[in-house]
């Protein structure tokens, strides 16, 4: 699973997903379908990757959140 470095905050207008840069997912070969580790400040989270709207966002699943510190 690959982990890609976000802010956890920036997050859609519904608040339920998390928006990605698309500069590193294309350099990390990672497309909508695939499971990530989303991190930022000590935290983590696994995340489905999906285009929405022309956006590519992740979806998380707050349950596997973990601090890092």
């Amino acid at each position: 699973m690959r982990t890609i470095y976000a802010d956890l905050s920036c997050r859609t207008p519904d608040h339920q997903c998390i928006l990605l840069p698309t500069r590193p997912l294309a350099e990390l070969c990672v497309r909508a379908g695939d499971r990530v580790r989303v991190a930022n400040r000590g935290m983590e989270v696994e995340a489905d990757i999906e285009l929405r709207d022309g956006l590519v966002v992740a979806i998380p699943e707050w349950n596997t959140l973990t601090y890092t510190d």
